[in-house]
Protein backbone atom coordinates (compact mmCIF):
# COMPACT_ATOMS: atom_id res chain seq x y z
CA UNK A 1 0.00 0.00 0.00
CA UNK A 2 1.24 3.50 -0.81
CA UNK A 3 2.21 5.78 2.05
CA UNK A 4 0.84 8.91 0.35
CA UNK A 5 -1.23 10.08 -2.58
CA UNK A 6 -0.36 13.51 -4.00
CA UNK A 7 -2.97 15.18 -6.15
CA UNK A 8 -3.08 17.93 -8.72
CA UNK A 9 -6.00 20.27 -7.91
CA UNK A 10 -7.85 21.70 -10.94
CA UNK A 11 -9.30 18.96 -13.12
CA UNK A 12 -8.29 16.28 -10.60
CA UNK A 13 -9.84 17.00 -7.21
CA UNK A 14 -12.08 19.91 -8.17
CA UNK A 15 -13.99 21.00 -11.25
CA UNK A 16 -13.01 24.66 -11.34
CA UNK A 17 -13.42 25.34 -15.06
CA UNK A 18 -16.54 27.45 -14.54
CA UNK A 19 -14.91 29.61 -11.89
CA UNK A 20 -11.74 30.06 -13.92
CA UNK A 21 -13.80 31.01 -16.97
CA UNK A 22 -15.80 33.56 -14.98
CA UNK A 23 -12.62 35.21 -13.65
CA UNK A 24 -10.91 35.27 -17.05
CA UNK A 25 -13.96 36.72 -18.76
CA UNK A 26 -14.35 39.36 -16.04
CA UNK A 27 -10.99 40.86 -17.00
CA UNK A 28 -11.55 40.25 -20.71
CA UNK A 29 -14.73 42.33 -20.62
CA UNK A 30 -13.06 45.10 -18.61
CA UNK A 31 -10.38 45.46 -21.28
CA UNK A 32 -12.53 44.90 -24.37
CA UNK A 33 -10.94 41.56 -25.17
CA UNK A 34 -12.64 38.42 -26.55
CA UNK A 35 -14.20 36.19 -23.92
CA UNK A 36 -13.26 32.51 -23.63
CA UNK A 37 -15.48 29.44 -23.61
CA UNK A 38 -15.31 26.70 -20.97
CA UNK A 39 -13.62 24.26 -23.36
CA UNK A 40 -10.92 26.84 -24.13
CA UNK A 41 -10.28 27.44 -20.45
CA UNK A 42 -9.93 23.70 -19.85
CA UNK A 43 -7.39 23.49 -22.67
CA UNK A 44 -5.42 26.57 -21.57
CA UNK A 45 -5.28 25.84 -17.82
CA UNK A 46 -2.54 23.83 -16.15
CA UNK A 47 0.57 26.00 -15.94
CA UNK A 48 -0.50 28.68 -13.48
CA UNK A 49 -2.17 32.09 -13.67
CA UNK A 50 0.56 33.89 -15.61
CA UNK A 51 0.63 31.29 -18.38
CA UNK A 52 -3.18 31.17 -18.52
CA UNK A 53 -3.38 34.92 -19.12
CA UNK A 54 -0.48 34.74 -21.58
CA UNK A 55 -2.41 32.15 -23.55
CA UNK A 56 -5.54 34.31 -23.46
CA UNK A 57 -4.09 37.70 -24.46
CA UNK A 58 -0.43 37.16 -25.39
CA UNK A 59 2.60 37.97 -23.25
CA UNK A 60 3.32 41.04 -25.38
CA UNK A 61 0.03 42.78 -24.61
CA UNK A 62 0.88 46.32 -23.39
CA UNK A 63 -1.35 45.94 -20.31
CA UNK A 64 -0.34 42.35 -19.57
CA UNK A 65 0.91 42.81 -16.00
CA UNK A 66 -2.08 44.94 -15.07
CA UNK A 67 -4.54 42.43 -16.52
CA UNK A 68 -2.73 39.55 -14.80
CA UNK A 69 -2.93 41.36 -11.47
CA UNK A 70 -6.63 42.05 -11.94
CA UNK A 71 -7.27 38.44 -12.82
CA UNK A 72 -5.41 37.05 -9.79
CA UNK A 73 -7.16 39.46 -7.41
CA UNK A 74 -10.61 38.79 -8.84
CA UNK A 75 -10.13 35.03 -8.89
CA UNK A 76 -8.79 34.99 -5.33
CA UNK A 77 -11.96 36.74 -4.17
CA UNK A 78 -14.24 34.46 -6.20
CA UNK A 79 -12.44 31.11 -6.27
CA UNK A 80 -15.44 29.19 -4.90
CA UNK A 81 -17.77 30.36 -7.69
CA UNK A 82 -18.98 27.45 -9.85
CA UNK A 83 -16.35 25.18 -8.30
CA UNK A 84 -16.79 21.89 -6.44
CA UNK A 85 -15.11 18.50 -5.92
CA UNK A 86 -15.78 15.93 -8.61
CA UNK A 87 -18.29 13.21 -7.66
CA UNK A 88 -16.72 10.55 -5.49
CA UNK A 89 -13.62 12.56 -4.62
CA UNK A 90 -14.61 13.38 -1.03
CA UNK A 91 -15.27 9.69 -0.39
CA UNK A 92 -11.91 8.81 -1.95
CA UNK A 93 -10.07 11.21 0.34
CA UNK A 94 -11.89 9.79 3.36
CA UNK A 95 -11.00 6.25 2.29
CA UNK A 96 -7.32 7.09 1.88
CA UNK A 97 -7.17 8.78 5.26
CA UNK A 98 -9.01 5.93 7.00
CA UNK A 99 -6.37 3.55 5.66
CA UNK A 100 -3.54 5.67 7.03
CA UNK A 101 -2.50 7.11 3.65
CA UNK A 102 -1.33 10.73 3.66
CA UNK A 103 -2.89 13.10 1.12
CA UNK A 104 -1.42 16.29 -0.32
CA UNK A 105 -1.78 18.69 -3.24
CA UNK A 106 0.87 19.87 -5.69
CA UNK A 107 -0.59 22.44 -8.07
CA UNK A 108 0.39 25.34 -10.31
CA UNK A 109 -2.50 27.40 -8.93
CA UNK A 110 -1.39 30.30 -6.72
CA UNK A 111 -0.69 28.67 -3.37
CA UNK A 112 -2.85 30.93 -1.20
CA UNK A 113 -5.88 30.28 -3.42
CA UNK A 114 -5.19 26.55 -3.53
CA UNK A 115 -4.94 26.41 0.27
CA UNK A 116 -8.31 28.15 0.63
CA UNK A 117 -9.99 25.74 -1.78
CA UNK A 118 -8.53 22.64 -0.18
CA UNK A 119 -9.45 23.83 3.32
CA UNK A 120 -13.04 24.51 2.21
CA UNK A 121 -13.67 21.26 0.38
CA UNK A 122 -11.42 18.79 2.23
CA UNK A 123 -11.21 19.66 5.94
CA UNK A 124 -8.41 17.94 7.79
CA UNK A 125 -4.69 17.43 7.19
CA UNK A 126 -4.08 18.17 3.51
CA UNK A 127 -0.80 20.06 2.91
CA UNK A 128 -0.58 22.13 -0.28
CA UNK A 129 2.35 23.13 -2.46
CA UNK A 130 1.30 25.67 -5.05
CA UNK A 131 2.50 28.08 -7.69
CA UNK A 132 2.86 31.83 -7.81
CA UNK A 133 5.79 34.09 -7.04
CA UNK A 134 8.75 32.29 -5.51
CA UNK A 135 7.39 28.82 -6.20
CA UNK A 136 8.78 26.68 -9.04
CA UNK A 137 6.04 25.62 -11.40
CA UNK A 138 5.36 22.01 -12.40
CA UNK A 139 6.76 20.01 -14.14
CA UNK A 140 9.51 21.05 -11.72
CA UNK A 141 9.04 18.33 -9.08
CA UNK A 142 10.07 20.39 -6.04
CA UNK A 143 6.56 20.69 -4.61
CA UNK A 144 5.95 16.97 -4.97
CA UNK A 145 9.30 16.08 -3.42
CA UNK A 146 8.72 18.53 -0.56
CA UNK A 147 5.47 16.73 0.22
CA UNK A 148 7.24 13.36 0.15
CA UNK A 149 9.72 14.67 2.69
CA UNK A 150 6.90 16.02 4.87
CA UNK A 151 5.22 12.61 4.78
CA UNK A 152 8.47 10.79 5.57
CA UNK A 153 8.24 8.85 2.31
CA UNK A 154 10.34 8.33 -0.78
CA UNK A 155 8.78 8.96 -4.23
CA UNK A 156 8.28 5.27 -5.05
CA UNK A 157 6.17 4.91 -1.91
CA UNK A 158 3.75 7.56 -3.15
CA UNK A 159 1.25 7.91 -5.99
CA UNK A 160 0.76 11.09 -8.01
CA UNK A 161 -2.67 11.82 -9.51
CA UNK A 162 -3.25 14.43 -12.22
CA UNK A 163 -5.04 15.18 -15.46
CA UNK A 164 -2.54 16.71 -17.89
CA UNK A 165 0.78 16.11 -19.61
CA UNK A 166 2.32 18.53 -17.09
CA UNK A 167 1.29 16.14 -14.33
CA UNK A 168 2.78 13.15 -16.11
CA UNK A 169 6.04 15.08 -16.60
CA UNK A 170 6.05 16.14 -12.94
CA UNK A 171 5.63 12.58 -11.71
CA UNK A 172 8.36 11.34 -14.05
CA UNK A 173 10.74 14.07 -12.86
CA UNK A 174 10.01 13.08 -9.25
CA UNK A 175 10.46 9.36 -9.96
CA UNK A 176 6.93 8.72 -8.74
CA UNK A 177 4.27 6.35 -10.15
CA UNK A 178 1.20 8.17 -11.40
CA UNK A 179 -2.30 7.89 -12.83
CA UNK A 180 -4.26 10.41 -14.90
CA UNK A 181 -7.96 11.21 -14.48
CA UNK A 182 -10.24 11.02 -17.51
CA UNK A 183 -12.77 13.40 -15.87
CA UNK A 184 -10.36 16.35 -15.91
CA UNK A 185 -9.36 19.11 -18.30
CA UNK A 186 -7.85 17.02 -21.12
CA UNK A 187 -9.42 14.44 -23.49
CA UNK A 188 -8.96 10.82 -22.52
CA UNK A 189 -7.27 10.06 -25.83
CA UNK A 190 -4.52 12.58 -25.07
CA UNK A 191 -3.93 11.01 -21.66
CA UNK A 192 -3.73 7.43 -22.91
CA UNK A 193 -0.47 8.23 -24.66
CA UNK A 194 1.07 9.37 -21.38
CA UNK A 195 0.31 6.57 -18.95
CA UNK A 196 -2.40 4.79 -16.98
CA UNK A 197 -5.80 6.51 -17.08
CA UNK A 198 -8.51 6.08 -14.43
CA UNK A 199 -12.20 6.74 -15.03
CA UNK A 200 -13.52 6.66 -11.45
CA UNK A 201 -12.09 7.86 -8.12
CA UNK A 202 -12.27 4.35 -6.63
CA UNK A 203 -9.64 3.27 -9.17
CA UNK A 204 -7.23 5.64 -7.45
CA UNK A 205 -7.75 3.81 -4.16
CA UNK A 206 -6.96 0.56 -5.94
CA UNK A 207 -3.82 2.08 -7.49
CA UNK A 208 -2.80 3.17 -3.99
CA UNK A 209 -3.07 -0.44 -2.81
CA UNK A 210 -6.49 -0.39 -1.14
CA UNK A 211 -8.85 -3.23 -2.02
Amino acid sequence: MKRAVIFDLDGTLIDSAGGLMAAVNHVMRRHGLPERHREEIMRLTGNGSRVLIERCIGAGHPSFESILGEYVAHYAANAFVDTAPYPGIADLVATLRSNGIHVGVATNKDEHIARDLVARFFPGPFPVRGGGEGHPRKPNPKGVLDLCEEFGAIPKECLYVGDTAVDAETAAAAGMPFVLCSWGFRPRGDLERLGKVVDEPREIAVAAGIG
